[in-house]
């Protein structure tokens, strides 16, 4: 029985020590405009018959078990506080929703990136560089461009004081938008999970709308934080003391025996 004792305190270990990792970067990135802070799902892992022999000599089967572990990490997409900044390249999403970017092999990623500017062929793109699915396109000659809440892109043109409509930017939104895969640089994919992207104007059908010359902080709350870190260090303790005792116990059965 001990050494099942040592067994499950390990897996309680090893478990803890996932979420201590998640906080961790969660506060590493706690001055990251747009980082959503993640969570860790736990669950129990299989069980095992246990046969016990009561006063009347009758078999009762009862289960033990073995541990637990991790079985999804997900993120918390929840309102970043805004930030102004005047910064007209500024973007932020105010609500739900992800802007559709192009990856180098052509599939889609998303982000809530707070940047939205012009690369070196006119394209509208994100802070890393990913173009918008929407290819949305600057002309040249353009000295400033304007994007309402609803998404319209405007630009002036060099010479012209009215202001031109280049496209619309859309919004994606899922089902599951916390079990999405985190792929670094602000990307998340999607998975069989979080469904497939459905696209729709920004303001329109629970999507939120876009605010120039802002930004999104990160959404991580330090108190929260710092209570899932002392509770995550508490169990790691019990489990470790858990481990311990169990290792006692092996000692003093040895002992026994000689």
């Amino acid at each position: 029985m001990s050494n099942d004792a040592l067994a499950i305190a390990a897996t309680g270990m090893k478990a803890q020590q996932y979420e201590i990792d998640a906080i961790s970067n969660d506060f590493a990135n706690i001055n990251t405009n747009g980082y959503k802070s993640s969570r860790v799902n736990f669950a129990d892992v299989m069980y095992k018959p246990v046969t016990e022999v009561n006063n009347d000599a009758q078999n009762n089967v009862n289960q033990l078990g073995v541990g637990t572990m991790v079985e999804s990490s997900s993120k918390d997409f929840s309102q970043g506080a805004p930030k102004q900044t005047q910064n007209p390249e500024n973007i932020a999403i105010n609500g739900n929703g992800f802007f559709e970017v192009t990856l180098a092999d052509g599939s889609y990623a998303y982000s809530r990136s707070n940047t939205l500017k012009p690369d070196s062929d006119g394209y509208l793109v994100t802070d890393g560089g990913y173009r918008l699915s929407d290819n949305i396109q600057l002309p040249p000659d353009t000295i400033a461009y304007q994007i309402s809440k609803e998404g319209e892109v405007s630009v002036q043109l060099n010479n012209q004081n009215e202001l031109m409509s280049v496209g619309h930017i859309q919004l994606a939104k899922f089902m599951n938008p916390g079990a999405l895969t985190a792929k670094g640089d602000g990307l998340y994919l999607t998975s069989n999970l979080s469904g497939e992207a459905y696209l729709d104007t920004p303001g329109q059908n629970g999507l939120g709308t876009l605010n120039q010359g802002m930004i999104e902080a990160s959404n991580v709350n330090m108190v929260e934080e710092m209570m899932r870190l002392t509770m995550a260090q508490r169990a790691y303790q019990l489990n470790a003391k858990a481990a311990q005792v169990a290792d006692d116990i092996d000692k003093q059965t040895n002992e026994l025996r000689r």
